[in-house]
């Protein structure tokens, strides 16, 4: 199951403050939100029309073949 997002990972990798609050915004979205999944990648391609972190995350989420853990 999913628990959240990998913090120490990210700041490892030296990931930014900005893109670190962006994927913390998505993760939000698609496991916390009462949205389905469609819904939520649709409204994060509206509100983080630029981020590379929010694009990976939808690419991904978008051609997975068997979907992902809600």
């Amino acid at each position: 199951s999913v628990r959240g997002v990998n913090l120490e990972g990210l700041r490892r990798k030296e990931f930014s403050q900005e893109s670190i609050r962006e994927i913390k915004a998505a993760h939000k979205m698609i496991y916390h939100s009462q949205m389905k999944t469609a819904q939520a990648l649709a409204r994060l391609k509206e509100e983080y029309p630029v981020s590379a972190c929010v694009k990976a995350i939808i690419e991904f989420i978008e051609t997975s073949q068997r979907g992902i853990a809600r």
